[in-house]
């Protein structure tokens, strides 16, 4: 099976006020789904060492060095990373050297316009989804395929040989939020979510993982719904996981009314200060998930260990682990979101003028003989090669096991 990537900015329709997401008390239920209870007023900074065995800085090195685009997504599959930017996509060895460059904008045949979703399928062909059609390109930007696509989606993945399936503002084409359709004729094979007239105008930058495979499972996720679902081969879609915020929780009332636009939507959340919600950022591994939510003007960070049942919930992080020994604030150097995944860990990006901004005030009245011992870590050996205007820097955390 295939692994999947996706831009961080995607305009995504907020259709949610159907039963599927709106109606908590049918959904917890139900007793395939997971309920995960969280309560903000119990978040705290987190440790990088509470819930990572390693962490590891990768200076991503592209040929002749030119500087790479803001970075929006990174996958990690077997020993590759995909790294989405603005315009390209990178191909790169586990140890940041760049090996491959997808690049194909533009308006003809067997170019893109943007980038709406990407899929790989681990056999070195890359699935651009752009508008209206697929590209299909080998790791050498070589074009594949050049396909049209009948709907306007803004995620996409395959499962299996048979099935594209797809997601976002599909009004054009359907009231549906979620497209199963035949990978060989296209013919629609099934839809579900369907949407509100008042809320399926309302597009929102985000930067959700509306698809990703767990495992051989299909996990389905969007921004405000409280349910994440997965997907069987048959087509079926299952709740997997609920966020129960209580009272804080969104409610069908919330959702259904008459906004004038999505940010009318988020002003009037936020004004109210009841309410967590724009769940985004979700990410799934073998072991653990990861989601950030807002509640209060405030960004949390929850984690879930899926053997164990522990959770833990943030409002920040520190990292005293794995950066030389030295003690990092992460909201002074991280998003304080991860930017990508892999099998057993996650990836955040961090600009080389805030990591060398970080290290000049943590080294500062250091003795020379400290300092000497900082300088033959490797966070040291890189801090003198790192320029300030130079390509970001990915930071692997690998969760404990």
């Amino acid at each position: 099976m295939g692994s999947r990537i996706k831009t961080i900015v995607l305009y995504m329709a907020v259709i949610l006020t159907g039963s599927a997401c709106a109606d908590r008390d049918s959904q917890t239920a139900k007793p395939s789904a997971r309920v995960l209870s969280i309560d903000p007023g119990t978040a705290r900074t987190l440790l990088f060492s509470e819930l990572f065995a390693k962490v590891e800085i990768i200076n991503l090195q592209k040929p002749g060095n030119p500087l790479i685009d803001e970075i929006k997504r990174v996958r990690q599959i077997n020993d590759k990373l995909y790294i989405e930017a603005s315009s390209e996509l990178l191909v790169a060895k586990l140890d940041g050297t760049i090996t491959a460059q997808i690049s194909r904008r533009g308006a003809g045949p067997g170019e893109y316009q943007n980038f709406r979703d990407v899929y790989v399928d681990g056999k070195g062909n890359i699935e651009i989804l752009s508008n209206k059609k697929i590209i299909t390109v080998d790791e050498q930007n070589n074009l594949v395929k050049d396909e049209r696509n009948e709907f306007v989606a803004n995620a996409f993945t395959k499962w299996g040989d048979k099935y594209f399936l797809y997601y976002g503002n599909n009004v054009y084409q359907s009231p549906f939020a979620l497209v199963a359709v035949n990978s060989t004729d296209k013919a629609t094979l099934k839809s579900w979510l369907p949407g509100s007239p008042k809320l399926s105008k309302f597009l929102y930058v985000t930067t959700n993982n509306n698809f990703l495979v767990v495992n051989d499972t299909l996990v389905f996720m969007q921004s405000f719904c409280d349910t994440v679902y997965q997907i069987t081969k048959e087509l079926e879609l299952q709740p997997r996981f609920v966020l129960n915020f209580g009272e804080r929780g969104l409610t069908k009332e919330i959702m259904g009314k008459p906004y004038k636009d999505v940010r009318d939507f988020l002003e009037s959340l936020r004004r109210e200060e009841k309410y967590c919600f724009f769940y985004n950022h979700y990410i799934e591994t073998a072991t653990m998930l990861f989601f950030s939510f807002e509640y209060r003007a405030k960004r949390y960070q929850y984690f879930f260990n899926k053997l164990s049942g522990l959770a833990w919930l943030g409002n920040g992080y520190r990292a005293d682990l794995g950066l030389g020994g030295l003690e990092l604030p992460v909201n002074y150097a991280y998003h304080h979101n991860p930017q990508g995944y892999g099998e057993h860990g996650i990836f955040y990006v961090m600009e080389p003028s805030n990591l060398i901004s970080a290290i000049d005030s943590l080294t500062t009245g250091l003795g020379a003989g400290d300092l000497a011992k900082f300088k033959a870590t490797s966070l040291g050996k890189l801090s003198g090669e790192l320029k300030p205007d130079g390509n970001p820097l990915l930071i692997y955390a690998e969760f404990k096991r």
